[in-house]
């Protein structure tokens, strides 16, 4: 799920107007968190992190696309929590879906 969250942030590279900072920005710091988690370089507050930049963007954007336009990964990270916890913490993939991270490096 993880790299189902980076393509919907990839989707929407260069969508926003960039009027507002919220939604310039916050896409901006979105895709590299979880660019970081899906190269195994997650850190433990990154999820924090997203979900406060999620809620400044629906909260603060000029408009409702911020807001829309993270809820793919609002929903990803409320249903596979799980997922994001283990890259972080043991630095796998527990799908096979990340290339660069098998579950051998992780106990190797």
């Amino acid at each position: 799920m993880v790299q189902v969250a980076k393509y919907f942030l990839d989707f929407d590279k260069g969508v926003s107007c960039g009027k507002c900072t919220p939604c310039r920005a916050g896409f901006v710091y979105l895709r590299e968190i979880v660019d970081a988690v899906a190269h195994g370089e997650g850190r433990p507050g990154d999820i924090q992190s997203m979900l406060a930049i999620m809620d400044t963007m629906r909260q603060a954007a000029f408009c409702e696309y911020a807001g829309r336009g993270s809820g793919p990964l609002a929903v990803i990270l409320k249903h596979f929590r799980t997922e994001f916890d283990l890259h972080i913490e043991q630095k796998g993939c527990p799908a096979g879906g990340c290339s660069n991270l098998s579950r051998d490096e992780k106990t190797g």
